[in-house]
């Protein structure tokens, strides 16, 4: 039967469908799956290898026609639909609704015939298109620039008070005694942490700072005195997030550091920073120059830190991760208006501070929110009736029977149980 007769055209003008809302008859509607198969030949060699590099969804080639008194019409409006930038929804009566593009290298193609009056037909090849999923914002990388800027400004601010020509006896035995309270304040955090990879890690650094004696009282005296306070909060926090080991070590050795809970190494150094923000240098009262801005030096490298801790730690809830969002936060926010309140004495290196503080602050919120929108809430969960631990964790997990287990763990751990036959009767916390 020929395409065209009477019969066979009318019988293809029942198959509708369109193109980005633009309807036509379909004729035909050819599908080409295939694979990715890369074919490697070899000079002297009488053998092909094959690589197979995954599937492909191969072209689909559409035939249809447009009839009518203004098939002309039509047509001029198919060809604005196919020179469109973008992709586009295709319907068939054989493939149904989807997304597809032009196929690269292919162009579709309209006829028009003398013998066939008010009709024209076309092809066009299409590929079917995936939008690519949105990647979340990288908020974590904003937050350690912020981080490091803050280090920097400590920095500036210790170089600022600490430089030959405005050092004096007062300046040097208040740093002497901030750095002798940081020591006691940190090695007595370390030493009532249960972890002892925190210990291992912050002894060494904490002992160096009774060095601080010998330093020479030159342009290199704040770059030490930076470094001896920097050095115990960065290798404390570094125990959160430990370095990866070269795979060329010394001695063969590739064991990979066993990383600890940021929960404990962030809330030793928030205590740290806020033990330090309330000390006394030289038996003297804060307020006299320069111990304000020394305090807050030492509590800028701990807040860092501790924010850097923070950020690595793996929370169960939207709950907790907004507890440790408000606690950061607010020491942040006690930070700021110490930094505020040193302007009027040191304009510059004050503003610098203040002005790092907001930005980590607004930084660590950012990367925290977008942690807390990941994250399933805490909800109450009233038993029906009285069961054991384990029936309700098989009611609350419907019907994934894969998580009947870890519901089981959580709702013990989380609500304390000690006997899981006989749970308290309620209402108790559930992840959502």
């Amino acid at each position: 039967m020929s395409l065209f007769s009477i019969i066979g055209l009318y019988e293809e003008m029942l198959l509708e469908g369109s193109y980005r809302g633009i309807g036509f008859s379909h004729v035909s509607g050819d599908d080409e799956p295939s694979r990715r198969v890369l074919a490697f030949l070899f000079p002297g060699q009488d053998i092909t290898v094959f690589q197979d590099l995954g599937q492909l969804d191969g072209d689909i080639v559409v035939a249809g026609i447009v009839s009518g008194d203004d098939y002309v019409h039509q047509v001029d409006r198919l060809r604005a639909a196919l020179q469109t930038p973008g992709p586009a929804t295709l319907v068939s009566p054989w493939h149904g609704t989807l997304q597809v593009v032009l196929s690269p290298g292919k162009t579709p193609k309209f006829v028009f015939k003398a013998e066939q009056l008010r009709i024209a037909t076309f092809t066009a090849t299409f590929r079917r298109y995936t939008p690519k999923l949105k990647t979340p914002p990288d908020t974590l990388q904003g937050l350690l620039d912020s981080l490091a800027d803050m280090r920097t400004a400590a920095y500036a601010m210790l170089a600022s008070l600490l430089a030959p020509i405005a050092l004096t006896l007062s300046a040097v035995s208040q740093v002497e005694s901030l750095v002798g309270e940081v020591a006691t304040v940190l090695g007595s955090l370390v030493s009532s942490c249960v972890n002892p990879s925190v210990g291992i890690a912050g002894s060494l650094p904490i002992g160096l700072l009774s060095s601080i004696g010998s330093a020479p009282f030159d342009a290199t005296y704040a770059g030490t005195v930076g470094n001896l306070l920097s050095g115990p909060s960065a290798a404390i926090g570094g125990t959160t997030t430990p370095s990866m080991p070269s795979a060329m070590a010394p001695g063969g050795s590739t064991a990979t550091p066993v990383p600890v809970d940021g929960r404990i190494t962030a809330a030793m150094l928030l205590s740290a920073s806020s033990q330090i923000g309330t000390a006394t240098l030289s038996a003297a009262p804060i307020q006299i120059p320069p111990g304000p801005a020394l305090i807050l030096s030492a509590q800028m490298f701990l807040l860092a830190d501790a924010a850097s801790a923070a950020s690595a730690i793996g929370f169960d809830s939207q709950q907790e991760a907004m507890t440790w969002r408000d606690q950061v936060g607010g020491a942040y926010d006690a930070a700021v208006l110490a930094a505020a309140a040193l302007v009027p004495s040191s304009p510059t290196p004050a503003a610098a501070l203040w002005r790092a503080l907001i930005a980590a602050k607004s930084a660590w919120i950012a990367d925290m929110n977008a942690a807390v929108g990941r994250l399933p809430p805490v909800e109450m969960f009233t038993p029906p009736v009285a069961a054991s631990a384990w029936l309700y964790a098989q009611y609350l997990a419907g019907d994934d029977p894969s998580a009947i287990v870890a519901t089981w763990r959580d709702l013990v751990q989380r609500n304390g149980i000690c006997h899981p036959a006989v749970p308290p009767p309620g209402p108790l916390e559930v992840l959502a």
